[in-house]
């Protein structure tokens, strides 16, 4: 990575495919990713609060912990991650000042191939939809 930021390449075993359970895309494994393993790096767009439901994204923004009145635009296959119990990856901020990217990180168990990647989201990522705080 650049100056102590991870690479920004989703882990080369991800496909975004049609999820016959849920008739939208999800994200698979091809092969297994091993516990801790960095499914994928996000860079994070910061913008205003107002802008972000003016633009219909809301769904896909969380709010900035450090200044809620920002939402962080995480970029990246992000919105395709189904938030799911039980998850078999967790995803969290980076911990600066402000977020400049966030992980996905494989869970104890890790991901087997063939898997949907489900995400579950680590203490502090703020994931209020921006309608609805």
């Amino acid at each position: 990575g650049v100056e102590g930021i991870p690479a920004l390449v989703p882990h080369p075993s991800l496909r975004a495919v049609l999820s016959l359970c849920h008739e939208s895309p999800g994200v698979f494994a091809t092969e297994d990713i091993d516990k801790g393993a960095v499914v994928e790096v996000f860079p994070l767009m910061r913008l205003p609060r107002e802008a972000v439901a003016l633009q219909g994204i809301a769904s896909s923004a969380v709010l900035d912990p450090s200044d809620t009145s920002f939402a962080l635009l995480p970029l990246g296959w992000f919105a395709a991650y189904r938030q799911s119990h039980p998850a078999n990856a967790e995803i969290s901020l980076h911990a600066g000042a402000v977020p400049r990217y966030a992980v996905c990180r494989a869970l104890p168990g890790g991901v087997k191939a063939g898997d949907e990647i489900c995400v579950r989201y680590s203490l502090g990522f703020l994931c209020v939809q921006i309608g609805e705080a």
